[in-house]
């Protein structure tokens, strides 16, 4: 537990949860667009839309925990035989994910930055900030 270690910060990637015995306080610092990505190496091949990627390539997306869990399903109801290959709450196992799996994946942009910056990561889409 937190009680157990003198912290003065904490950043996470979702609001504390409220604990009448700990005083936590959250405070958004800063939002960041969600992308829909894949590794550069692993890409389909060719200029194809998102839609027709997601009816031969499976989907990452970040677990019931992420905050914007609710925007996200109700964006992904218009594609029509989308696979979830599995739902991942740490955005650092989303990373790798999208270097390795061939798949689509759907993560935070800040947290695959580096990666996109270098171009080992295609962007497919770019949604608003959640």
């Amino acid at each position: 537990m937190l009680s157990d270690h003198q912290l003065d910060v904490v950043l996470s990637s979702r609001n504390a949860d409220p604990d009448h015995r700990t005083q936590l306080h959250s405070h958004v610092i800063t939002k960041s667009p969600l992308l829909f990505v894949v590794g550069k190496k692993l890409a389909p091949k060719g200029k194809r839309d998102l839609n027709s990627i997601l009816q031969t390539n499976s989907l990452f997306i970040p677990g019931r925990h992420f905050e914007a869990k609710p925007e996200l399903d109700a964006y992904l109801e218009k594609f029509k035989g989308i696979r979830i290959a599995g739902e991942v709450d740490d955005v650092a196992l989303l990373r790798i994910l999208a270097l390795r799996s061939g798949e689509v994946v759907v993560m935070p942009e800040m947290g695959i930055r580096n990666d996109i910056e270098s171009g080992d990561v295609r962007v497919l889409l770019k949604m608003a900030s959640v």
